[in-house]
Order: structure tokens, then C-alpha cells, then sequence
């Protein structure tokens, strides 16, 4: 297969092949690169889709990642020296660019699940710019290599062919084609993959190195159904001895024209019959009763086939489920739940979920986005390359982390001047019309400088009140008290020491010469 390069988007024009690489299929080479890469993916990760749909834990432990990436905000941040993200860009064309990073199908979220999906089963993508009929831009989306149509990768390898291209979005029931989609050739922007460790330009999925567990896992899965289905295995079954099956059933006699028909076996199949269809009738749980030859009775057997084959089955399940959450870099824990963990192990796990399962795609996302959309809007707007290499496509995870306490945080934090008071509102789950007026805000000041005309600002109670009178009001008993003169008064001598003269210094008692 040939090894394709392209052109960096903003470097100059060095040759360098990229996780992401911009294509124009309107090029023949190009056209060529989308035919061989979007037929290679395609028969690389038939069955990895396969797995996806069939087994719950694929597709759980999937979406799981790809609902927590979906948290992130996406942005333009300047570039410090060292390639590191610094102050996010908030205004200007850049923030333009950030804002249309999003799908029509569930705006940034839907974006970054649909390239989380895909980069976890497929291992491979292609982003495409969102263009209603009108040919006003919506967005950007990702396709799947198995999305495109058969005729378009036929025609990619056409170069005289330039028919637009189709996008099948709806799949029959019969398995054919249902609904699609058109996509112009110039808004196929590039491709973002996976590469595989040994062919670089290969598509690379943990699901190709669990092919063998996930069909260990799907046909457990199968046979244990189908165990369940069997109901000799799950029912058993009853032996009736022909010598008991002319016996009479209890109860009042048949007409004669119904005694020949009303075989033994016959009123055991209409009892459980009657006892399938109506669980809930009083008659259910009543016995069958029949009566025959009593040397006969001890004849009728039930037997129940030994069902602990299940349990088996079901450990090598468990087994397959572990393997494959290993095998997909997802912490099991996070997919099977943390019972027998206590809060600090359950922490510990999901922060390894996400440095370990969310953020490496995360981050190429962000790298993806760089390469194929923010240099080229970034130049079309008149930008220079220096310019546009000091700017980088970064994500904030920060929403995805649980604060078990936000309205304590956001309280220390407004104590120490770094948040508002509309925040500590907000985080304290008090709604903004109760915020203070600004005559509770002089009342509140006056509460806690200890002024009473301030306190009582514009209360009409107070209006009455001689705030002099009690000004001039003096503490300490009145002069025409009648009780006697206190014999405490201040001290005599120098201060802090009740005899001055037996000290050499004024240190405290402890340090003077014994």
C-alpha cells in the first residue's frame, strides 16, 4: 500500500503525516488517499461494529467514555513557548472559529461524542463542514469509513468523475440502504485516525485485538439464551403411567359424552395451561387432582434436568466482560460500578478513567480541530503563520469532575475576594431575585460596624427613636446608685507588676532571678 504525506497545514510546506491531514478529493491523489484509506477501514472494523451493537458492555463502556468527554468546552487558546495551552481567547476571529466547533446534531457535545464513538470502535473518522441547501455553514460532523456510500468510493477512483458525494444515514431492515445524505466534495476536510502502531497510516481500534474475546463473549451470551428458550431444559417434564391416564379427575362427574376425552394427561395440560395464561387468578396456585389406582401413584414423576452449567457459563461471562474492559483502557470499575470501594478508591478510579480512557482522544480531537479547521480560517481571515502558530485548539474538563461541596468552595472563595456574589448565589441554589437591595446592604453594614442608625437605615419604626438621648446615656452605675463604692481600682506602680521593686527588669515572673 502506498505511504501517503501531505503538507502541513501552517509549517511551511515540510512533508509530515499527521493523526489528522487535510485532503482536497478535488486533487486525484487525494481522491485516491480517501478511496483506499475509507476501503481499508471499512473491512478492518466490520466486526468491531458488529461487537459495538451486539454486546451491551462494548457500547456502555463506549458511550460512557464519550458522555464524559462530552463535558468538555472546546476553545482557541494562545500558545505558550513550550506548546503548552496558556490564557483561552475569548474575543476576535479566533473565538468565531470556536464557537462554529460544534454539531448540528447536539451542538459541542454531539461533536466530541460522535469523535469519541468513533475513535473507540473504528479507530478512524472523517470531518466534513455542515452546509444546509441554502449553503449556509451549520457546523462540522464526523463520518464513519462505513457511512459512505459504495458508489462514491467507486467514483473517488474516477478522476474525470465529479459527482457529489453520499452520505447513507439510515439503515432497512433488509440491511440496505434507507436514507442518505449529499455531501459536496469541498467540504470533506481531512481525516483523523488512529494510527496503528505498525502501519502508520492504518486505522488502529481496540476492538481488533478483542475480536476473539468479544465472539467468546457474544456466544456465551447466545447459549445461554437459548438454554433459556428450551423448555425441556428449563421446564422439565412429567411422566404419567398409561395405567393412571384413564384415572378420573376429582370433583363432579363429566358428561359421558366428555368421560372418553378426559384423559389424565389432558387435565394436567389444561391446569398448567390455565396456570401459564392467568397468574394472577385465585385458581392458580390451587393443586391438580386426579384420582386413579393408588399402586400407581407413586409412578408420576417430575424431572428437572441440573441447571448448575449456568453458573459456569456465567463466570466464563464475567471473565470475557473484565477482559474486554481491559482491553478497551477503561477502568472496569467505572463500568461495573465501585459497592465494595469507599469514596476516596471510587475518586481515585474515575480520575483514572479519565486521565487514562477520556483525554488522550480529547486531545486529539483538539489536534484534529487545529489541523483541518482553526489554521485554515485562521489564514482565510488574513492571519499570519506566525501568527496562527502561537494559537492552539484546547478543551476544559473541568465540568466533568463532581464537587461534593460547591456552595462551601464558592463561599471560601467569595471570603477571599476570587468569586461574586451572583456565583455564591448560584452555587448555594438561591435564586438571583433575592438578592440584597441596596437598603439592606447599608443595614447589613451597619449590623456589622455596630451602628444603629445604619442598622435601622429607612425603617419607619425608628423613626421615633432620640439616637442623641441614647448616645449621651454614660456606662457604669448612676451617680444616686445606692450601692457601696467598689474597693477594685486601677493599679498602683509601674504597669505589669504588682511590686516593682522586687524585680531587677520588667520581664515576666518566670524569667527573674530565683
Amino acid at each position: 500500500m502506498k505511504f501517503f504525506t501531505r503538507d502541513a497545514a501552517v509549517d511551511g510546506g515540510d512533508e509530515q503525516t499527521f493523526a489528522a491531514q487535510t485532503v482536497d478529493i478535488s486533487v486525484p491523489d487525494d481522491a485516491a488517499y480517501m478511496q483506499t484509506m475509507t476501503t481499508k477501514s471499512v473491512g478492518l472494523n466490520d466486526r468491531a461494529w458488529k461487537w459495538h451493537g451486539k454486546i451491551g458492555e462494548i457500547k456502555y463502556a463506549t458511550s460512557r467514555s464519550a458522555r464524559t468527554a462530552g463535558y468538555a468546552t472546546l476553545g482557541i487558546y494562545q500558545r505558550r513557548a513550550d506548546g503548552t495551552p496558556g490564557r483561552k481567547i475569548t474575543g476576535g476571529r479566533e473565538a468565531k472559529v470556536a464557537a462554529m466547533m460544534r454539531s448540528q446534531l447536539g451542538g459541542h457535545r454531539g461533536l466530541i461524542e460522535r469523535f469519541v464513538t468513533l475513535m473507540k470502535v473504528a479507530g478512524d473518522a472523517w470531518l466534513i463542514r455542515d452546509v444546509d441547501d441554502q449553503g449556509v455553514h451549520r457546523g462540522y460532523d464526523f463520518v464513519g469509513a462505513r457511512e459512505w456510500s459504495r458508489e462514491s468510493l467507486e467514483a473517488l477512483g474516477k478522476p474525470n468523475d465529479t459527482k457529489d458525494l453520499i452520505r447513507n444515514t439510515v439503515k432497512g431492515n433488509n440491511g440496505q440502504v434507507a436514507g442518505s445524505r449529499t455531501v459536496k466534495r469541498e467540504n470533506v476536510l481531512g481525516r483523523v485516525w488512529r494510527p496503528d502502531p505498525e502501519w502508520i497510516d492504518q486505522p488502529d481500534s481496540p476492538l481488533h485485538a478483542l475480536d476473539d474475546i468479544c465472539e467468546v463473549l457474544y456466544l456465551l451470551t447466545r447459549g445461554i439464551k437459548l438454554k433459556l428458550q428450551q423448555r425441556l431444559l428449563m421446564s422439565g417434564f412429567v411422566f404419567i403411567p398409561s395405567e393412571v391416564n384413564d384415572a378420573r379427575r376429582a370433583g363432579p362427574m363429566p358428561k359421558a359424552d366428555e368421560l372418553s376425552n378426559q384423559k389424565t394427561i389432558d387435565v394436567v395440560k389444561q391446569s398448567m395451561e390455565f396456570n401459564a395464561l392467568n397468574p394472577d387468578s385465585p385458581l392458580s396456585p390451587v393443586p391438580i387432582v386426579v384420582v386413579g389406582p393408588g399402586d400407581q401413584a407413586h409412578n408420576i414423576v417430575f424431572s428437572a434436568p441440573d441447571r448448575e452449567i449456568f453458573e459456569v457459563e456465567m463466570k466464563l461471562r464475567a471473565e470475557a466482560v473484565d477482559r474486554i474492559l481491559f482491553g478497551l483502557d477503561i477502568n472496569p470499575e467505572g463500568v461495573k460500578g465501585t459497592s465494595e470501594a469507599n469514596h476516596w478508591g471510587a475518586w481515585a478510579a474515575a480520575d483514572d478513567e479519565q486521565r487514562i480512557n477520556v483525554k488522550p482522544d480529547l486531545e486529539t480531537l483538539c489536534w484534529a480541530l487545529e489541523v483541518l479547521i482553526m489554521n485554515r480560517e485562521l489564514m482565510d481571515a488574513g492571519m499570519t503563520t506566525e501568527q496562527i502558530n502561537k494559537r492552539m485548539v484546547w478543551y476544559d474538563l473541568s465540568r466533568a469532575t463532581a464537587k461534593t461541596n460547591v456552595a462551601e468552595d464558592t463561599r471560601q472563595l467569595h471570603d477571599r475576594g476570587a468569586v461574586g456574589t451572583p456565583a455564591l448565589r448560584r452555587n448555594s441554589g438561591v435564586d438571583e431575585s433575592d438578592a440584597p437591595t441596596g437598603e439592606d446592604l447599608i443595614r447589613m453594614v451597619g449590623w456589622a460596624m455596630g451602628v444603629p442608625e445604619l442598622a435601622l437605615h429607612n425603617v419607619p419604626e425608628a423613626d421615633g427613636i432620640d439616637w442623641e438621648a441614647i448616645t449621651r446615656t454614660q456606662s457604669g452605675p448612676k451617680a444616686d446608685s445606692p450601692a457601696k463604692e467598689s474597693r477594685v481600682g486601677p493599679g498602683k506602680g509601674s504597669p505589669g507588676s504588682p511590686n516593682p521593686s522586687d524585680r531587677k527588669n520588667d520581664g515576666p515572673k518566670r524569667a527573674q532571678p530565683g
